[in-house]
């Protein structure tokens, strides 16, 4: 015959609704550290490249607006897809992971910003394909 011990309460359990939620809200935080200051830097170098000229004469703040001068350059939607994902992931989503701290926005801004790269890079070669087509 087996006799079972009666089971002893742990005294942890009284506290686990206190911890629990608290512990979940620190695994989706992010501590930079003076890492935050560098990145900060760089999302103010990437604002600074806006008042750089984009294409010929017109800089990226004019494609990000469509502007007329963008319009007479005759910009395309790569370059402004490229200069939106730049702003909206590259500055805002960093910002908002600076600020908040959160994991999930630093990787939008990271996904979005590889995807910014990418378009980029469209972005470039159709601005240079029509140029080697009259070429030949």
């Amino acid at each position: 015959m087996t006799t079972s011990t009666p089971r002893v309460p742990d005294p942890s359990e009284s506290f686990r609704s206190d911890v629990d939620p608290e512990r979940r809200r620190l695994a989706g935080e992010i501590d930079p550290g003076i890492r935050a200051l560098v990145a900060a830097v760089f999302v103010l170098l990437l604002l600074g490249t806006f008042a750089l000229p984009h294409t010929g004469s017109v800089n990226g703040w004019q494609v990000l607006t469509n502007s007329a001068a963008a319009q007479e350059e005759s910009i395309k939607i790569m370059s402004q897809l490229f200069v939106w994902f730049a702003m909206v992931f590259g500055v805002g989503f960093s910002i908002l992971g600076l600020v908040r701290r959160r994991w999930i926005a630093s990787l939008v801004a990271a996904g979005g910003s590889f995807v910014g790269s990418v378009l980029g890079m469209l972005a470039i070669w159709s601005r240079q394909t029509p140029l080697s087509l009259k070429r030949q």
